[in-house]
């Protein structure tokens, strides 16, 4: 725990170290730091129009749609998408982001036809340090909802029984462990539910929080992992070169169960729900555009990604080590 903690420190401290060998940051159209959506033509010419749609508006956005991801909630999933769209946020397609960067990028895109399993998207930003305006490129990919493919996984896992002593609160029905690069994981990682937390949360306690179970049968989860993709871009000399890449994890797992405790001499067998809740692990320096700059200026790649998470049921019990589609290494360009 402490390990985690001190990788945690050591890593926010980076990226506000990055933040700081930037200077002082001013974004075109702004005076306050932060970062602007600028329609133009990708090609940093004059007619650009600087939005008042912030990076953090669009990441907001993108929240809440992969959180419709994991729910296979496609109707919310095209709400928010016409949202972005008119706050500056295009349908793209390999080819076309191709001609911005003057090679066909490795096919991190899923697979064809396009917009089959995944949408692609780009949008621009311009950001100004040490009296030089950089142009930005951001390519986003998401996976579709209720569509199963190199993004978007999804499966039921039973796991065996178990058996021993336990209170139930202190037995653990689910929890994550998350393999990263570039940066300390956030997001809620170790034990995330107890057997009687899973009661609590549905609100239906069926015994008190001390008591003595015995064992837990017919243990299944339901799961689904959905990877988003952030690769960002700096216009360099006409050409957009890569400067980093992300990518993270939004998941959600939902669970049924037996749980078996000793009353009068009888085992007694309650029927427990695990609620599924849409969660997200990231690394500290998600889609940072700090680090990103720090990189193109170092003429590396910066990358911050999930690699692979693992689910863990009753007791400890392994359900799912899924591992992400992408995650490259970074290097040298």
């Amino acid at each position: 725990m402490k390990k985690n903690m001190f990788k945690k420190i050591i890593c926010m401290a980076l990226c506000a170290a990055m933040v700081m060998a930037l200077g002082s940051v001013v974004v075109a159209g702004a005076d306050n730091g932060e970062e602007f959506v600028v329609i133009n033509d990708g090609l940093g010419r004059s007619g650009s129009v600087v939005t008042n749609v912030t990076l953090g508006d669009i990441h907001a956005l993108m929240d809440q749609r992969m959180e419709a991801v994991v729910n296979n909630d496609a109707a919310l999933f095209e709400e928010i998408t016409d949202i972005l769209r008119q706050k500056g946020v295009e349908e793209t397609t390999t080819a076309e982001i191709a001609e911005f960067t003057g090679e066909v990028l490795p096919l991190y895109m899923g697979v064809q036809p396009f917009r089959v399993t995944t949408m692609v998207e780009r949008f621009f930003t311009a950001v100004t340090f040490g009296g030089v305006r950089h142009e930005i490129m951001r390519v986003h990919e998401t996976p579709i909802p209720n569509v199963d493919g190199p993004l978007n996984r999804s499966g039921i896992t039973t796991v065996p029984s178990v058996t021993g002593s336990w209170r139930a609160d202190a037995l653990s029905i689910f929890g994550v462990v998350v393999s990263a690069v570039g940066g300390s994981v956030v997001g809620p990682i170790g034990t995330i539910q107890t057997v009687y937390g899973a009661m609590r949360d549905v609100g239906n306690i069926l015994f008190p929080s001390n008591t003595i179970l015995t064992g837990v049968r017919d243990a299944t989860y339901n799961w689904i992992v959905a990877e988003s993709v952030s690769l960002v871009f700096v216009l360099d000399r006409g050409v957009y070169v890569t400067a980093a890449r992300y990518h993270r994890a939004t998941y959600n797992v939902a669970a049924t169960m037996w749980t078996q405790r000793l009353q009068n001499g009888v085992v007694v067998s309650n029927a427990i729900q695990m609620r599924g809740v849409p969660r997200t692990v990231q690394t500290s320096c998600w889609d940072n555009t700090a680090m990103a700059l720090s990189a193109f200026n170092n003429n590396s790649v910066h990358n911050g990604s999930i690699q692979a998470i693992t689910f863990r049921g009753t007791n400890g019990q392994n359900i799912r080590t899924q591992a992400l589609y992408n995650p490259w290494n970074a290097g040298p360009r």
